[in-house]
Parts: structure tokens; sequence; C-alpha cells
């Protein structure tokens, strides 16, 4: 999946921008998300059939084809920032003045990345992929502030 391809979000708590994460690559990698993804060999030509048959409908209907992808990719952020991985990480992890970032209570919301979020985002995956943390077809979340891992041997 090409950069421009890929439907990048915000999770912002308290009108602050926290991390930002490509939806359907995160979603395809976490274990909630892997319920909705096909998990058997069984299940492959089923799968290659729906996309070409996503492709055929995506041609006939242009536009109302991407507004339904971009209220789909919606739905995905606002799935994954109420997983349960995604909370317990907001309140395990803190900001550099020693607090959690979420404090459990705070609304959670999911937006589409501004550019330069988007921006931040695809350097901080691209700097991954050159030090070998990840390949370019793993998942990539990242921090918007710096970020303290109290469980982490190295911080304490």
């Amino acid at each position: 999946m090409s950069s421009a391809d890929r439907r990048v979000f915000v999770a912002e708590i308290d009108n602050r921008a926290v991390a930002v994460f490509d939806v359907q690559t995160l979603a395809e990698s976490t274990a909630e998300g892997e319920a909705m993804f096909a998990k058997n060999a069984g299940m492959a030509a089923a799968i290659q059939s729906h996309k070409q048959l996503i492709a055929r409908m995506k041609e006939r209907t242009g536009d109302a084809w991407e507004d339904m992808q971009a209220r789909e990719a919606q739905m995905a952020a606002y799935d994954l920032v109420d997983a349960k991985w995604f909370r317990s990480d907001l309140r395990t992890l803190q900001r550099s003045d020693g607090k959690p970032l979420w404090d459990g209570k705070a609304e959670i919301f999911a937006r589409p990345a501004s550019e330069i979020e988007r921006a931040y985002w695809e350097r901080s995956r691209a700097h991954a992929i050159r030090e070998g943390e990840i390949t370019d077809t793993d998942d990539w979340l990242t921090f918007l502030s710096d970020i303290v891992d109290p469980t982490d041997e190295a911080f304490r």
C-alpha cells in the first residue's frame, strides 16, 4: 500500500493530539482487529472475489465509493481508539511531566490526520523501517509528544 493510499488518523484527548496511526494496517495487526479478517486459507478465494467486486463497484460509483471508504475508515479509527489495548497503553504511558497520557475518563476522539501530522507519522515510520524496527508492511503508531513507559526497565 502506498503512503498516499493510507488512511492516517489521530487520537485526540482534551483537544490534544496524542497518537498518529494508519487505521487499516493497525486494525489488521491488532488482536481485536484480527477477528474482522479471514484467518484460514479457505477464505482466500472468497477474499479475492470480494476484492474484484469492490474494484468493479469503485469504477461504477466513483466519488460515492470514496465517501463510503472515508466513513468506514472513520468507524475503524473509532474502534481502534476504543480498543482495550490502546486505552491501556494510554493509561500506562506517561508524558514527560509524569502524568499519564489519558486519565481513563476523558473522551478519546479519532480524526483524520492533518498534513503536518501525516508527514510526522510518515517520517517516523520511514525511520523505523530504516532502523529495522519494522518492515514496510508492518503497522506503525507514533506518539506526538515525548513519552515514558514506566514498565520499561530502562526508565526505572
